[in-house]
């Protein structure tokens, strides 16, 4: 425990763009700085957008609203922009809704970020105040990678991802069916298994995991499963130690995610009110070193984001942030 560390918590209002889905503003995205050093662990920083770091410096991410009036008063369309931005430019600006056309909106929340690629659900309208039969809109899953700056089929990462997210989507059941628990696939809902450009990462307790989504037709027929294929370093950011969840829950009741240093001695743990820095020693939380709030809301905090510094690049991160808000 005697070498500096830093984390960069990179959390989201929501990740469900069906939330309030025909007037509603833009995910709101922050980043904490939390430093550990002489053994004493505090919040260094708070700031707007999800800092990413990479080799080439830190981006910021936000999403804005951007709106379109041209065809007329009554029929104003809205949509939601994701910025990728170096952390010194300005903050683009977010439109405000007079009152959108709820027949066009275009709502996008993120669900995951890294140095590699960010994740994100997206849900485009018909409303059911402008259909009348209900279920006519789309949602869809991407990832996009900042290098190439498209979306990013799932096979791209190789044979095996591409063998296992056809194995996920071809079994997926359907959750978008009113019917619970959620059925199997049939003639009138079935995947296109060739098709693996509908994908996001989500967090699953103590690790992060890709889920395979496709919606074929309206949203009655959506299918979503995880992808038995574990995300390597080069998508999460860094090699993610593995926990044992029943451990982490026993040392912590109530503990809902969990994220470990590289190093195996500092843990994340997210609860219904707060975020907690923890020592960890052989696997199993221990002293809390710091607490942020958890405001418990509708639309609760959520971490899309865990990035680690050790040793000098604390100081050189913590340099890289002053003056920034």
């Amino acid at each position: 425990m005697g070498q500096d560390a830093g984390i960069l918590i990179g959390v989201a209002d929501r990740v469900d763009p069906g939330i309030d889905a025909t007037r509603r503003a833009p995910q709101q995205l922050h980043t904490y700085w939390i430093t550990y050093t002489a053994g004493r662990a505090r919040q260094a920083g708070r700031f707007t957008g999800l800092f990413i770091p990479r080799s080439d410096g830190f981006l910021r991410i936000t999403v804005t609203c951007t709106c379109n009036d041209s065809a007329g008063k009554d029929a104003v369309a809205c949509s939601d922009d994701v910025w990728k931005l170096p952390i010194a430019d300005p903050l683009p600006k977010t439109d405000p809704r007079p009152d959108p056309d709820p027949c066009r909106y275009d709502y996008v929340d993120l669900t995951f970020a890294s140095p590699t690629l960010f994740a994100a659900r997206e849900q485009t309208g018909g409303s059911d105040k402008c259909e009348p039969r209900g279920w006519e809109w789309q949602d869809f899953d991407w990832a996009e990678s900042y290098e190439r700056g498209d979306r990013l089929p799932f096979g791209n990462m190789g044979l095996g991802a591409a063998a296992a997210y056809r194995a996920a989507i071809t079994q997926a059941p359907n959750v978008g069916s009113e019917d619970r628990p959620a059925p199997a696939q049939n003639d009138a809902c079935r995947a296109e298994p060739a098709d693996d450009s509908s994908w996001v990462v989500v967090r699953d307790n103590a690790a992060w995991v890709a889920h395979a989504f496709q919606q074929q037709g309206n949203a009655l027929c959506q299918l979503e499963a995880p992808v038995a294929w574990p995300l390597p370093a080069s998508v999460v950011g860094y090699a993610e130690p593995p926990l044992d969840w029943q451990a982490v829950t026993a040392a912590v009741p109530g503990a809902q995610e969990a994220f470990a240093s590289p190093r195996r001695d500092l843990v994340l743990i997210a609860l219904a009110t707060a975020f907690r820095v923890y020592v960890l020693t052989g696997g199993k939380p221990g002293t809390v070193l710091l607490e942020l709030p958890r405001p418990k809301t509708a639309t609760q905090d959520q971490i899309v984001m865990v990035q680690w510094a050790l040793g000098r690049s604390v100081a050189a991160w913590t340099q890289a942030f002053a003056g920034l808000r």
